[in-house]
């Protein structure tokens, strides 16, 4: 029903762009046309794996290495259907959000805060896009020969993430460079902890009490 619904949606905003020259399309619907994108994947990838003439044969050994190559496909293809349907169901839960405003106008607030606040947060998150990527550098260089968390400039990205948002990489670093690991790990937690991460709550809690006291 979603998705039948995003696409007369789809055809009234082109049949008003060509004839109007207007584009109306808010921040929101965005959400509905990923989700329509989103469940058209997940309608090839069911029909793939059992659609008509797809019967998934029974795993014996030993096997062919036709068959085994497409068990390993059917896999892949299983660990993307339960991922976009958990998107899907994220997707829905934000329009489900904007939806309730009509009702509890505290849920407007919400979004509000966040729209008033984009560009704020976007300056700044390209500031913190810049240390981030300095981090890595810098990780991948010190602990990267000795360590695989740091191993390749993609696994130290996500180790700086994961070490931004508390996760305790410290062993990793330790083992890997002792003599530099104690004044990277204290000077990384004061630039992430103590900085980046409470000014992100500060543009937001700035941005919301604002709002608050206009409303």
């Amino acid at each position: 029903m979603l998705t039948l619904y995003s696409l007369i949606d789809i055809i009234y905003k082109l049949r008003l762009f060509l004839f109007k020259r207007q584009f109306q399309l808010d921040w929101f619907a965005y959400i509905e046309y990923a989700i329509l994108v989103l469940c058209m994947i997940i309608i090839w990838i069911w029909n793939v794996l059992f659609g008509l003439g797809n019967d998934i044969k029974e795993f014996n050994l030993p096997m062919s290495e036709e068959d085994f190559n497409t068990y390993v496909f059917h896999s892949e293809l299983t660990d993307k259907y339960a991922m976009l349907t958990g998107v899907i169901a994220l997707l829905l839960i934000t329009k489900n959000l904007k939806a309730l405003t009509s009702k509890f106008p505290s849920f407007g607030l919400l979004f509000e805060t966040i729209n008033e606040a984009r560009m704020d947060l976007l300056y700044f998150s390209i500031m913190t896009m810049s240390v981030a990527v300095s981090c890595t550098v810098v990780t991948y260089c010190l602990f990267g020969p000795n360590s695989k968390a740091f191993s390749t400039m993609s696994n130290a990205a996500y180790s700086i993430l994961k070490l931004a948002f508390g996760f305790d990489m410290f062993p990793d670093m330790d083992k890997s460079n002792p003599d530099i690991s104690k004044l990277f790990f204290v000077l990384f937690a004061i630039i992430f902890n103590f900085v980046i991460l409470p000014v992100y709550a500060a543009i937001v809690m700035r941005t919301y009490d604002n709002l608050r006291l206009k409303k």
